[in-house]
């Protein structure tokens, strides 16, 4: 080792220059010359005062050399041999002189080397690049911590610290250790300082950092390991929109509603997802917190958990602190007086269903309740408002444009066979077949789907856990006829189909829905031109003051809407006609296997065809004792019916389209006989929707824009319908 690299702790001085001794001239090294005897006292030199004269004489001065000849007749001072001696020595200088400046500009390569090795490791630490600071250790190390545990050792301290960025600062060498300061910026803890002490093994081009566990985070000494310590406060409450009642409350998460009416929305509590585990490790939160599964712990939960109190160690050394913090009482957007007339209207649904109700101007979400995003199925004629949108904005039709009064068109017919047409705007309220099978065919795959995708299709929900409603992107046109009057493969939630309202309401911006209670103004995304937007006003209006949707009026208000019915099984086709149906509801939407000689099933597209339609028995939803199911599971939540919360769509039905009722107000009942697949009084094989929102114009009050889902219960206009006037009625007098 060379003593320029030892700590002894001493000044280093530079060595003494080497002076040999030179013998003078005249001598002979190492030996003494003869003193002349010096004459007795009083004796007369014989040479006289000026001793031997040559030609006058004089005194003889002393010998210099070079002055005069040497006994061997040269004219220097030194001999042959003291000139050997000195140019011997002369070489022995300059070797070493070489041999010293070689010595100290091969250590300064070494060091060089060794600064090059830590300032490769320190880059790669401050951009967290565990494989390049792998690359840099010593093999020992290596071995003990292979390159998989050495990135999680490194990684894991820096979570633990919620690490957002590493600097880095000049290094201080100490022999063979050098002193690095380390900044690092945490999410939760501030600004930590401390330092890295690094030190090299090896020398040159071999340097490598003698790496241990201890260097996974600045500061950290031999032995000691960073930990974080975790304390949660009590969970946030959730209140309705009057900022006074609880929705859920406390451990017990309690509230003072009726329990059918926060039991609809509230949801429950359950470990941490393992998608989401990473995400609240990094927020400090402990594996075993429980969180939100669903409802509004689910869609509120971050708001809801506080801030942790949190204690970061190195060893038994704090070096971090948190302190806790309770959550604010969340205020909701959710009104009470809306969702007891949501759950009372809902709780006569045979089979469950859907609701979802926003404000269009802010984008409050106002009420929801069972199924509200988490299962998608056919629309029905619910699918007419993107359809008829469709041909607004191609200019394949205008709201004036007549149609002829047919019974039924490209092989679908209307409903019991009706004879229907005129203006767009009356084949829209009367929901005809005839008219929008043949519409959506006349517009095209690529702009239907285009608007349909505009409406908010194929698009993730910016709700948390919704399913997407979906349409394929490339129809033929038997499909495309079906999906134009809301069947084949196009499903829906009523999420979906109030927005499809609200977009209207909100003159062709759809709003970004929010469930905190709040008075600014919705993001919107632009769908539609304004003018389309008012022409599909103008028809949905028509469709509640004299269409399929009278059920959902309401005295003095201007209400809007479109209603819907979907079939779920089949119910015409050969297979009804012989007897031999085999279709099954099995709560996907799905229609039975029965197909005609031709391949088509009962209920498809078929050109030149005369398929029978038949109305399914119309009940009204009544009020019966207050009810209700519990909120969207988003995680897989399974339908009532065994069916899948997502992705469920009929293979291939067609609609039974709604009935202008004679009678809104007066309930029809259905068989006493246990109905059958093709029975016309079975009204189990229907899906029931409305779409629909008020106040239309004017006024201050913006626009509440609803959809409505009951499941297996007959035509829209008879029972959807009148759901969407119990809550918009509620509405309105907020």
């Amino acid at each position: 080792m060379s003593p320029w690299e030892e700590d002894d702790g001493e000044e280093l001085r530079p060595l003494k220059p080497f002076r040999p001794a030179i013998p003078r001239a005249g001598h002979d090294s190492g030996t003494s010359r003869p003193r002349t005897p010096r004459p007795p006292q009083g004796a007369r030199d014989p040479d006289g005062p000026r001793g031997p004269t040559t030609g006058g004489g004089g005194p003889r001065g002393p010998h210099r050399p070079g002055s005069g000849p040497s006994e061997d007749g040269s004219t220097s001072g030194f001999t042959p041999s003291r000139q050997v001696v000195v140019a011997a020595i002369g070489a022995v200088v300059l070797i070493l002189a070489v041999l010293l400046i070689s010595s100290c500009r091969s250590e300064d390569s070494a060091r060089t080397a060794e600064q090059d090795v830590v300032d490769r490791y320190l880059a790669a630490y401050a951009q967290r690049d565990y494989e390049a600071m792998f690359a840099e250790i010593d093999s020992d190390a290596q071995r003990v911590y292979p390159v998989q545990r050495f990135a999680g050792l490194n990684r894991d301290a820096y979570r633990l610290a919620t690490g957002t960025s590493v600097t880095t600062g000049a290094t201080t060498r100490s022999g063979r250790e050098f002193v690095v300061p380390v900044t690092i910026e945490t999410k939760l803890f501030g600004t930590i300082e401390s330092e890295l002490r690094l030190r090299v093994l090896g020398s040159g081009d071999d340097a490598r950092i003698a790496w241990s566990r201890n260097l996974a985070f600045p500061g950290l000494q031999t032995g000691e390991r960073l930990t974080r310590a975790t304390r949660m406060p009590p969970r946030g409450t959730i209140l309705f929109r009057d900022g006074a009642t609880p929705i859920a409350k406390g451990a017990s998460r309690g509230s003072t509603a009726p329990a059918e009416v926060a039991g609809a929305i509230r949801g429950e509590l359950g470990a941490i997802p393992a998608a989401d585990r990473r995400r609240y490790a990094d927020l400090g939160v402990p594996a075993d917190t429980r969180v939100g599964k669903n409802g509004l712990e689910r869609l509120l939960n971050d708001r809801l958990m506080g801030r942790p109190g949190l204690t970061l160690k190195a060893g038994s050394r704090v070096i971090g602190r948190q302190r806790p913090r309770q959550a604010r009482a969340v205020t909701s957007s959710i009104s009470l007086p809306a969702m007891q007339a949501a759950v009372q209207a809902q709780a006569s649904a045979p089979s469950g269903g859907g609701l979802f109700a926003l404000d269009s101007r802010t984008g409050e979400v106002l009420a929801f309740s069972g199924n509200a995003w988490s299962a998608a199925r056919a629309p029905g004629s619910t699918m007419k408002i993107v359809t008829a949108a469709a041909a607004l904005a191609e200019n394949a039709t205008t709201p004036e444009t007549e149609y002829p009064a047919e019974t039924s068109a490209l092989g679908i017919q209307n409903a019991d066979g009706e004879s229907c047409g005129g203006t767009l705007v009356e084949a829209f309220a009367r929901s005809c077949n005839s008219v929008f099978a043949p519409l959506a065919v006349d517009v095209g795959s690529s702009p239907f789907v285009k608007t349909a995708e505009a409406f908010g299709f194929n698009r993730t929900p910016t709700v948390l856990g919704a399913a997407k409603s979906t349409i394929p992107d490339d129809l033929d046109d038997g499909d495309l006829a079906l999906s134009g009057i809301g069947q084949a493969k196009v499903t829906a939630t009523p999420l979906q189909v109030a927005l499809l309202a609200a977009t209207v309401a909100a003159e062709g911006r759809q709003p970004v829905p929010t469930f905190l209670r709040t008075d600014d103004e919705a993001k919107t995304r632009a769908v539609l031109d304004a003018a389309v937007a008012d022409d599909l006003r103008r028809m949905m209006e028509a469709v509640v003051t004299e269409g399929t949707g009278r059920a959902a009026a309401i005295p003095g208000v201007d209400v809007a809407g479109k209603t819907g019915t979907a079939e779920v099984r089949t119910t015409q086709g050969a297979a009804c006609r012989d007897g031999s149906a085999a279709g099954s509801d099995d709560g996907t939407g799905a229609t039975g296997d029965t197909t005609d000689d031709d391949g088509f099933g009962g209920a498809s597209y078929r050109p030149g065809a005369r398929a029978r339609l038949r109305p399914a028995s119309a009940t009204l939803a009544q009020s019966t004792t207050p009810g209700g199911t519990d909120p969207d599971d988003a995680d897989d939540l399974d339908d009532p019916d065994g069916g899948t919360s997502t992705e469920t769509s009929p293979s291939d039905p067609t609609t039974t389209e709604d009935q202008i009722p004679s009678s809104p107000s007066t309930p029809s009942s259905p068989s006493d006989d246990v109905p059958t697949i093709c029975d016309p009084s079975d009204s189990t094989d229907t899906d029931a929707w409305m779409s629909a929102f008020a106040p239309t114009t004017g006024g201050s009050q913006a626009p509440i824009a609803i959809g409505v889902l009951r499941r297996g219960d007959g035509q829209g206009g008879a029972t959807a319908a009148p759901v969407a006037r119990a809550v918009l009625e509620a509405l309105l007098r907020r």
